[in-house]
């Protein structure tokens, strides 16, 4: 084509080189295109997917912060925690009824795990309601767990009981000299011990 286009006047040979160009354009866009269509499309994410995605991170991180270990599949609902709650209560209840006293502790195999776990949290609750922080422990519970005589402060609790026992101790020899061990109050001699140096601190 571009040899019949030589020997044609200057005139007609311009408009016949414009049609080539033309031409080769035509079909260097027509090999682009099909070129373009068998291969794999490319997805390039928008400003807007992109600002998108990390937010959905952040939150993700958020949230594993501000709940540890919390998931939709152990997440519970309101109304099984009260009911948790209660049961608790009432195995306190009943070592109340048992051993005269709330302490549980790992020392009574009888007590298990759940319930020691679940007095220190309401313990520590109680120390976030005297600091007036928020706190789940609602007026309810507080007045249940008064009511059945529940300690709040562990220290005070047997600090009194060893100081009963030392009464106790007086008023059957006359004297408040406990010996490092004695049958009738095994926990005795090593408080007072303790107690008479800490005194000496002073």
């Amino acid at each position: 084509m571009f040899f019949i286009c030589r020997k044609m006047p200057h005139r007609i040979n311009s408009h016949c080189r414009f049609f080539v160009l033309m031409l080769a354009m035509l079909l260097l866009l027509q090999s682009i295109y099909l070129s373009a269509s068998f291969s794999a499309p490319i997805s390039i994410p928008t400003i807007g997917e992109r600002f998108s995605g990390k937010i959905r991170k952040m939150n993700i991180k958020i949230s594993a912060t501000m709940h540890p270990g919390v998931t939709s599949s152990n997440r519970t609902g309101k109304g099984d925690n009260i009911a948790r709650w209660e049961e608790r209560f009432q195995e306190l209840r009943q070592f109340r009824r048992k051993y005269g006293h709330t302490r549980v502790s790992i020392q009574n195999e009888e007590v298990s795990q759940s319930l020691i776990n679940w007095s220190h949290t309401q313990r520590k609750n109680y120390k976030l309601w005297e600091k007036e922080q928020p706190s789940p422990l609602s007026e309810d519970r507080r007045r249940k767990l008064c009511d059945i005589g529940f300690e709040w402060d562990l220290q005070d609790a047997m600090w009194n009981d060893n100081f009963e026992d030392l009464q106790d101790f007086h008023d059957e020899n006359g004297h408040a000299n406990v010996p490092q061990y004695c049958e009738d109050f095994p926990s005795l001699g090593p408080w007072v011990g303790k107690m008479r140096l800490e005194y000496k601190k002073y």
